[in-house]
């Protein structure tokens, strides 16, 4: 079943993060890459699922394009690295 996947690539700093439609994680980075929107490095993909919330917040974005960390930190969103920062 798809699902949107929240895929974040990194290379020891954030390169990007995207929203796919895909069966699973593989599915996904493979989308990704097809559609030219992977920057390399690694990715880390977290499945959404498709509940009302996952799919509002996923609206606030388009899918399959791939967002800087600047246009993420613009919509109220931090890196990894930063989220961990925070916390400590």
């Amino acid at each position: 079943m798809k699902t949107i996947w929240w895929l974040s690539f990194a290379d020891g700093k954030c390169l990007g993060m995207c929203f796919i439609e895909a069966e699973d994680i593989i599915d996904a980075a493979t989308k990704a890459w097809e559609l030219g929107i992977n920057p390399g490095g690694e990715v880390l993909g977290f499945d959404m699922g498709l509940t009302a919330e996952t799919i509002e917040e996923a609206a606030k974005f388009e899918m399959n394009r791939l967002y800087s960390p600047e246009e993420m930190r613009a919509k109220g969103y931090s890196t990894m690295r930063e989220e961990i920062a925070r916390q400590n």
